[in-house]
């Protein structure tokens, strides 16, 4: 019985350690991990319920996430964000619009999962991997005049848009299988 609970407390550990080395910094109410190579992405909140951490994005209070191209440190160091983390606004149900800058390149599972009340979504990345599809509520999705790469899969859950306009900078559609869009009926293209 002791081993099992000095291998539970080390594997407890071992998981704190994990975030707890990765520097986090608060921003306009947006939390986010700041990597060794300077970069920067959006993060999880971290809370303790029963004694254990968990992380997603259900401690956050925001309505209008404008994530920003880059943050700045108390000392004026200036990292670039690059990503939303997985879980990252999981379950914050106060969220209504989002903001995608052109710096971020990726987009982690259930980022946006839960976000009952996400009603618009800006995309401005310009190359983003998306490994997550936005919640279905989402009413009005827009991209920005510069994004270059569509991944179409963050498009399979939602079911109040039936058209998407895709700006005339696009060069790449990925994952265009229309099951990745199976409400989304028009497509056009401003080019």
């Amino acid at each position: 019985m002791k081993t099992k609970l000095f291998l539970l407390a080390v594997a407890l550990c071992a998981t704190t350690a994990i975030f707890a080395d990765t520097p986090y910094v608060w921003r306009d109410g947006i939390g986010y991990w700041i990597y060794d190579d300077g970069t920067a992405k959006v993060a999880p909140c971290r809370y303790v319920s029963y004694n254990k951490y968990y992380y997603d994005g259900s401690q956050y209070s925001i309505i209008t996430a404008n994530i920003p191209d880059s943050i700045t440190w108390k000392d004026g160091t200036i990292s670039r964000v690059v990503g939303i983390e997985e879980d990252a606004f999981k379950n914050c149900t106060t969220l209504t619009s989002v903001t995608i800058p052109k710096s971020i390149e990726s987009i982690g599972s259930a980022a946006f999962s839960g976000c009952k009340n996400l009603k618009t979504v800006v995309f401005n990345a310009k190359r983003c991997a998306v490994v997550a599809a936005f919640p279905f509520y989402v009413e009005s999705f827009t991209f920005g005049d510069e994004v270059e790469v569509i991944n179409w899969y963050m498009f399979y859950n939602l079911k109040n848009i039936t058209s998407i306009s895709i700006p005339k900078s696009v060069k790449e559609i990925t994952n265009s299988s229309s099951t990745n869009y199976r409400y989304i009926t028009d497509f056009y293209y401003q080019g």
